[in-house]
């Protein structure tokens, strides 16, 4: 017993409550929970067609943004934003690709888009991904 208060006691004064420990531990459940959401909707939403033609990254992400939600059967989409600074924009190809009955994954794996999910949105990163990787 005595153990445990001063464990107690240890953890409130590092973190300044006993509560502290929880959010941290909390935040990371959601946001790995949040996550999974956006993967599992990634492989939810199919695009019936799509057809860009040297297409710079904002136009892209505008069709992403639009067509995603569109082809969503909850007409909700995946909210698709620009971590890309104006240096590295510019050294981003454009982008061409047709394509039938495509998956929201498939089709960045196509596009060959660097991107990370956070916070629930789908956050492009400079660079192009090389193939296989």
């Amino acid at each position: 017993m005595k153990r445990a208060i001063i464990l107690c006691c240890l953890a409130m004064a590092l973190t300044g409550s006993a509560d502290n420990a929880k959010p941290a531990a909390a935040g990371t459940a959601q946001a790995t929970a949040s996550a999974d959401m956006v993967k599992q909707k990634m492989e939810k939403i199919i695009f019936s067609c799509v057809d860009l033609e040297n297409a710079n990254i904002f136009t892209v992400i505008r069709f992403l943004n639009r067509s995603g939600k569109h082809y969503d059967p909850d007409a909700t989409g995946i909210t698709v934003v620009s971590g890309i600074n104006k240096q590295d924009m510019s050294k981003l190809p454009k982008f061409t690709l047709k394509a039938n009955q495509v998956s929201f994954a498939k089709l960045l794996d196509q596009l060959k888009l660097n991107y990370k999910i956070d916070e629930g949105a789908i956050v492009i990163l400079p660079g192009i991904k090389e193939d296989g990787k």
